[in-house]
């Protein structure tokens, strides 16, 4: 699902219109001294797309969730057929269609998975699996692990924060 997630993103960004989504709002540079009084939670499609690169999604709900919140800050800125507004409401419903034509995106989920922790800083191991262990420590793809999320050392124990897909 995380491919699909891209793609649909991609698609966004090379909407011929969506170029305007693509980077936060420049509240400064278009003297829009209200922006934040009137929109809370701003996001952009550029966010997104470093958000999903991250891996800082924990399902495509949640991709979906922000995906739908650059096109509804717009819309609810910016008057009803304002060019922001009328774009805005197009590429939500060209999102929808993309989102939910792909076939039952429901059983697969991405989810931050702990599996991987419990490494000493001496390079002993004590996860029950080395081999997917020592694979996501150097950032490779095996049995599921798609991408280490972060290192952290403390206490003498390296811990390593990996992303799998899994099916429900």
């Amino acid at each position: 699902m995380l491919k699909i997630c891209v793609q649909i993103l991609t698609k966004l960004m090379k909407h011929k219109h969506g170029y305007i989504f693509n980077s936060p709002v420049d509240v400064v540079g278009m003297g829009l001294h209200d922006y934040y009084d009137i929109i809370k939670n701003p996001m952009d499609l550029g966010t997104v797309k470093s958000k999903l690169n991250k891996i800082l999604y924990d399902s495509p709900a949640d991709f979906a969730a922000d995906v739908r919140l650059t096109f509804k800050n717009a819309m609810t800125y910016n008057p009803e057929g304002h060019d922001a507004y009328v774009i805005g409401e197009q590429l939500l419903i060209r999102f929808e269609e993309l989102f939910h034509d792909h076939p039952d995106p429901s059983p697969i989920h991405i989810r931050r998975h702990y599996k991987v922790r419990g490494i000493r800083s001496d390079g002993r191991n004590s996860s029950e699996d080395p081999t997917v262990t020592d694979a996501c420590m150097k950032g490779e793809e095996i049995r599921g692990c798609t991408d280490v999320k972060k290192n952290e050392e403390s206490e003498g124990l390296l811990k390593v924060f990996a992303w799998k897909v899994e099916t429900r």
